[in-house]
């Protein structure tokens, strides 16, 4: 089992989410659920953490826009 550490950032205004493994980054794009950046991962790794990530993109989008609109 692969322990990711994800979160928001920002990339172009747009919200993206990212993570980390002890030997790999990634950041994908929400809309659409996209690739953005990937440093050692997997495409198999890399479809599993993009289907969390659509099952969970409101969320996501969900607190990126929280965390933004009360910066």
């Amino acid at each position: 089992m692969m322990n990711v550490n994800g979160g928001v950032t920002v990339g172009a205004g747009l919200p993206s989410q990212h993570g980390t493994a002890s030997h790999a980054s990634y950041s994908f794009w929400l809309h659409p659920v996209s690739v953005a950046y990937n440093y050692k991962f997997k495409s198999v790794e890399l479809n599993r953490i993009a289907k969390l990530i659509e099952a969970r993109k409101d969320e996501i989008e969900e607190r990126w826009n929280d965390y933004f609109d009360n910066a």
